[in-house]
């Protein structure tokens, strides 16, 4: 065998990994397409194969075609897996976390003032922020998923931990008893019942 086919063998095999790695990660957080695009967009620039060529390999496990020592090597250099809870995305959201098996993105920052209820869900339906316009309250589960990774990434630090009353308590969207809606305080993760008529402070998500 000569030196050029053990080292797009070698080629092969790394990108193999790569994939596997991607799609291990896209599949355990249901990203399973854009790991598919993220993968196929780096191969392309470092091969200039076109995508359907590039697919094709995918699918049969694969880069055919060797792309180079230092295309492999700028393949493996700007590869990321899913990114981690508390990271920044381009757009400047933070992912949060996970919810039902799918991912949960909030703004960087709480709303500007305290909030009753009324005022809370008007600011979620008019907000246009990270050029997006579907944020909204989070519900029960999902608050205390913020709650669970306040202290990661870029989330640490942006919330009202002091435990005061009320400002120290964040809505839910998810109804309570008698017509409240629940909330929960940062400082502690207790959860009870609010008024609608109370001002609290608000993290929205999408």
């Amino acid at each position: 065998m000569s030196e050029s086919d053990e080292f797009r063998k070698l080629d092969e095999r790394r990108f193999s990994a790569l994939w596997r790695t991607l799609t291990a990660a896209a599949k355990a957080k249901q990203e399973w397409d854009s790991a598919r695009t993220q993968a196929v967009a780096m191969a392309r620039e470092v091969s200039g194969a076109p995508e359907r060529e590039i697919l094709n390999s995918i699918e049969q496990g694969a880069l055919e075609g060797s792309i180079g020592r230092d295309g492999v090597n700028r393949l493996f250099h700007r590869a990321r897996v899913a990114p981690e809870i508390g990271d920044e995305m381009e757009d400047g959201m933070i992912l949060a976390g996970y919810h039902e098996g799918k991912p949960l993105y909030a703004r960087p920052e709480d709303a500007p003032v305290t909030m009753t209820w009324q005022q809370a869900s008007k600011y979620a339906s008019r907000l246009d922020a990270s050029g997006h316009r579907d944020w909204r309250v989070p519900t029960k589960g999902e608050l205390n998923v913020l709650y669970e990774n306040r202290n990661k990434g870029g989330l640490k630090g942006t919330f009202n931990e002091t435990g005061a009353q009320l400002d120290g308590w964040y809505w839910s969207s998810t109804p309570s008893p008698l017509n409240f809606l629940w909330a929960q305080r940062f400082s502690d993760g207790i959860e009870t019942d609010s008024s609608r008529l109370n001002e609290l402070s608000l993290r929205l998500v999408r």
